[in-house]
């Protein structure tokens, strides 16, 4: 059976031990052990174990000399590996936590393969300014996938 994509957003808050439920949208493939690492922006990627490990393939086959490569080894793996508890709760680490200013209520999202966890003003700012551009963006991906005829 093929793997269910992460699809949903839902808001949640933080408990006073850094922890947050797990969505209902984010237990579709019965994962127990997900990884947390830094996002492209203010926010924290989530994967389940198992597609993290595939991105982790996929990073160790760039050019281990190119500064950007580093960059990018050195902020995906700065994460944390997690295991969901009982109560299908994750403890993000105080670090992480601090960084993508995840206090009190926080958005998760899901982004197919992975999820996004936002402080919840942050995603609200930044959702607001994907959909004024969504009809421009999708034009310009539209027209750089055509093929030449």
């Amino acid at each position: 059976m093929a793997k269910e994509r992460y699809i949903g957003t839902a808001s949640l808050k933080v408990d006073a031990k850094g922890r947050i439920a797990v969505p209902a949208f984010c237990r579709v493939n019965d994962a127990k052990v997900f990884f947390v690492t830094y996002g492209r922006k203010r926010f924290l990627r989530l994967y389940d174990w198992e597609d993290f490990s595939k991105s982790m393939e996929v990073v160790e086959g760039l050019n281990p000399f190119d500064a950007r490569t580093e960059e990018m080894k050195r902020a995906l793996y700065g994460g944390s590996k997690l295991e969901m508890d009982s109560h299908f709760r994750l403890t993000i680490p105080k670090k992480l936590r601090d960084w993508a200013g995840l206090t009190g209520e926080v958005v998760v999202t899901g982004v197919s393969s992975y999820m996004e966890i936002w402080n919840a003003e942050a995603y609200e700012a930044e959702f607001a300014e994907n959909i004024a551009n969504l009809g421009k963006n999708m034009q310009e991906i539209a027209e750089n996938r055509k093929e030449p005829r």
